[in-house]
Parts: C-alpha cells; structure tokens; sequence
C-alpha cells in the first residue's frame, strides 16, 4: 500500500492545486486511520516501495529509489515517547515517511516519607506535560518543466491522558504549486495535566507521538521533515493540593510527597520521566542523519539552479 497515489496518477499537468492538495490530505486520513496502536511503528513509502516496521521500543524504516528518499522514526521510553519522519523527492516519485509511538503505564499513589496527612483524603496534582515538534518544507517548481506542479506536507502530532485530564496537539505545514505556504495549529487541553487522585488509586498514563512527510508531484522538487524529537514526557508533579471528605482544601506538611509507583517497572512518577536510551550515545539520531542529508540535497539543487 502507497502512502500517496502512484506517479500514473499523479502526473497530470490539468489537475488543479486544490485537487493536488485534496490527494495528499486523503493519504494522510488514511495513515491515521491505519496506524495500529503498537509501541513504535515506523512506515515510508518511495515510488511503489513500501517499508513497515513495528517494534516495542524503537521502530525506523528508510527507502530509497532514484533520488528520492523516506525515513520514518518512532521510539518509546519509560515516560516519553518521540517519532520524526523525512521525505524528499526528485523528479515524479512521490515519497512519504510516518514515524509513530505510544507508551502506557499506570501508577498506585501511595504515601511517601510522611505518614500522616491529617484529614486529608483526595489530592489535586499538577504535572507539565513536555512537549515541543518542529515541521520544515522546501518545494520550487522543475526549471526544466515549470509547468508541473509539487506538494509537500509535514505534521506532528501528540497526544495525552493521564487519569481524567487530556490534551493534544497538531502542527501542519503545506505547500502547492502557486500557491502560499500553509500553516495550520490545533490543540485542546493545554500541556499542564491537573487531576485528583486518593490513596490507593492506581491512576493510567498514556502518550503518543506522530510525525509524518509526505512529498509529491512531478517535474519539481520539494523536501518535508516533521520532528517531534524527543519531548512529549512526563515532567514530573509540580504541585500537590490536599481535600478532606467534604471537598475543604487542608494544609499539607511542608515535607509532604506523595509516590507514583509503577505497577510494571517499581518507576516513581513523582518525578520525571525516565532518561532516553535512545540519545544517550554521542552520535546523530537517524532523523538526524536524515534531516543533515536533505538539507545537502536542497542546497545543491538550488546551486544547479541558480547556475542554470
């Protein structure tokens, strides 16, 4: 399955930008709505070459076929997730990249050094929800046949929920033939999570990162990158406020805690999320490597055609 439709049917000069547009927006609706709800999933697509891979953990996948090229990364850590996705074309192929990942955990709240918290029995924490993406595009029409149109895509997206407090968000940048540059912001529940919680409570976390390239089009060439690094995560709880039976806030010890102990792993979301294995080793990401290669490629395709 192609992410974007083949060359045959893409390459038709009488096809309006709109249309363009509507084609790319329906092989993203698509990928959504296929994406499993798997640890780390990591999909790229380049002419009719399909890869795929899904793994707990770290997922990537790379395609490369004729001067185009497509990496999609997805990884999850205790407390975190990331995904980044690349894709630049040349020429008629179409290239897309998906890089996908969610982690799920829950946690038992417990007292921790302070025995006794009064008359308190329910508890209003607040946690930042670190979060941060990036989506860059390039497109210019062939100098050889101006004629042709391109498009080039690129989204992140997150999402959160922890007990019942939620949160998402989404970034889009699009670019078409003659058209303006696109750029589109959503979210809804903000990035701070506040929600009760009582002794004993065995409370769920769930996060998701999404990051997706998707280029096409003939004749020009155009370059996508979506990031979402390395950011969604548990930041830890800032604030505790205490309730008694009847709802009235009471005065909590100056060295309260409460501990948030994971019922997998003995994790204390107290604090903050666990360290990234996967950036621990001094040397680029492959998104990195990624990103470094198609910003070469675009500055010597711009010398060839400033030259030209």
């Amino acid at each position: 399955m192609t992410l974007l439709p083949s060359p045959a049917t893409v390459v038709q000069p009488a096809l309006p930008t709109w249309g363009k547009t509507a084609l790319a927006l329906a092989a993203l609706a698509s990928l959504l709505q296929a994406a499993p709800a798997q640890a780390a999933e990591a999909r790229v697509s380049v002419g009719l070459d399909d890869q795929r891979m899904i793994n707990p953990g770290f997922a990537t996948a790379k395609s490369v076929d004729q001067g185009s090229f497509a990496e999609g990364n997805g990884y999850e850590f205790r407390g975190g997730v990331g995904a980044s996705a690349f894709a630049s074309t040349k020429g008629v192929l179409s290239a897309s990249a998906v890089g996908r990942a969610s982690f799920s955990d829950s946690f038992r709240v417990t007292l921790g050094q302070v025995a006794d918290v009064g008359s308190a029995t329910s508890f209003l924490l607040s946690v930042p929800i670190l979060a941060h993406g990036s989506a860059d595009i390039d497109w210019a029409p062939s100098p050889r046949f101006p004629a042709f149109t391109s498009t080039s895509n690129a989204i992140y997206a997150y999402s959160w929920r922890v007990a019942k407090a939620s949160g998402s968000g989404r970034h889009v940048k699009f670019k078409g033939f003659n058209t303006p540059e696109a750029v589109t912001d959503t979210s809804t529940g903000g990035l701070t999570a506040s929600f009760m919680v009582s002794l004993g409570q065995v409370v769920s976390l769930n996060l998701t990162a999404e990051a997706m390239a998707i280029v096409g089009g003939p004749g020009g060439e155009a370059s996508a990158a979506a990031d979402f690094g390395r950011t969604l995560r548990w930041g830890g709880v800032s604030s505790i406020t205490g309730f008694d039976s009847t709802g009235q806030q009471v005065a909590l010890p100056t060295d309260f805690q409460l501990a948030l102990l994971s019922d997998t792993s003995g994790f204390d979301y107290s604090q903050a999320a666990g360290p990234n294995p996967y950036t621990s080793a001094p040397v680029p990401e492959p998104a990195t490597w990624a990103l470094m290669a198609g910003g070469i490629g675009m500055l010597a395709w711009r010398r060839r055609t400033v030259r030209g």
